[in-house]
């Protein structure tokens, strides 16, 4: 137990514990003596050490090298399919399906292996107080209405610089939303400046089990952690709009004795909810319940998950 006392100032001096290896395995001294023959048995640690770099510095070589074919493939995929579109035979008007036109610069891939999405209205959610069946009543929900109208047509306006004279007075209009429960987002770390994948999930039922992942959101006040309690797609102005229902969490001062020895900031969630874009999810985040107890708000924040989510809490926490 006493050892644990020194883990996050050890993190702190010397990084995260993701490039710590606790399991090598029998498979691993292969690698280490293929290395030991062919050095010249002088100095063996150093000569050791330098290969481990040389195969570390080819794989990141390799790795970006396949990062930048993958983008150069779907960058020429892409003139190919607009090349295609330009060369299209005179058909019929509605013969094929209208191309979805969506509000924000990045298409956010959502969705669930099995595809089952389900619709419903804006005014129904609001009156359930929640969308999943088992997890309704949250008072967080009240007003969902008016705050996805809200949000949509402010973000509208920004965005345009115009009205949409078609919506005015459209308030009590139902607006049908796309619900689903998986985000398959990508980031660029800021440990080694590649590109990872994070499969972000929002469900009453993940094996059995309610789930509903944090995350970093950029906000105009820089980044704050958030839940998600619902991903959407809903038409408006004639565009997609994706976007996310999230409650925010507040850092909570002053730090307890407790939270300055472990080396986490607390954080309490929010009551209200609030309207996200889904481009505006930077990576998931682990936020530890600071108790078992039933309802309780307060959470410590998990910087020590990996080196990107530590370099990104000196950002947030400073």
């Amino acid at each position: 137990m006493h050892q644990l006392l020194h883990l996050f100032p050890d993190i702190q001096r010397k990084g995260t514990a993701d490039y710590l290896h606790c399991i090598l395995g029998e498979n691993y001294h292969q690698d280490l003596k293929d290395a030991y023959s062919a050095s010249n048995k002088k100095d063996v640690a150093i000569q050791l050490i330098r290969q481990v770099k040389r195969l570390e510095l080819f794989s990141r070589i390799n790795r970006r090298i396949e990062t930048y074919h993958r983008i150069s493939t779907m960058e020429a995929e892409a003139i190919d399919e607009g090349d295609s579109s330009d060369e299209r035979d005179d058909s019929e008007p509605g013969d094929e399906p209208p191309i979805k036109k969506y509000a924000f610069s990045f298409f956010i891939l959502i969705g669930i292996e099995n595809g089952r999405n389900r619709l419903m209205t804006s005014r129904e959610i609001e009156r359930k107080l929640g969308f999943f069946s088992g997890v309704q009543g949250k008072q967080m929900f009240r007003g969902f209405h008016s705050k996805l109208l809200g949000f949509i047509d402010t973000a509208f306006v920004n965005c345009s610089g115009e009205d949409d004279n078609d919506w005015e007075g459209a308030s009590t209009t139902e607006v049908p939303i796309t619900v689903y429960r998986t985000i398959k987002h990508s980031y660029v770390s800021m440990d080694d400046f590649l590109p990872k994948q994070d499969l972000i999930r929002c469900s009453p039922k993940f094996f059995n089990r309610p789930r509903f992942d944090t995350v970093l959101v950029d906000t105009i006040h820089g980044t704050r952690p958030a839940r998600l309690h619902l991903i959407l797609e809903t038409t408006r102005h004639r565009l997609e709009w994706q976007l996310a229902y999230v409650t925010y969490f507040s850092l909570y001062e002053p730090a307890s004795p407790l939270d300055k020895l472990i080396g986490m900031q607390r954080f309490q969630e929010e009551e209200d909810g609030e309207f996200i874009a889904l481009e505006s999810i930077i990576r998931s985040a682990y936020m530890a319940p600071y108790s078992t107890r039933p309802n309780d708000f307060y959470f410590n924040y998990n910087i020590a998950a990996d080196t990107d989510m530590y370099l990104r809490a000196q950002q947030m926490l400073s």
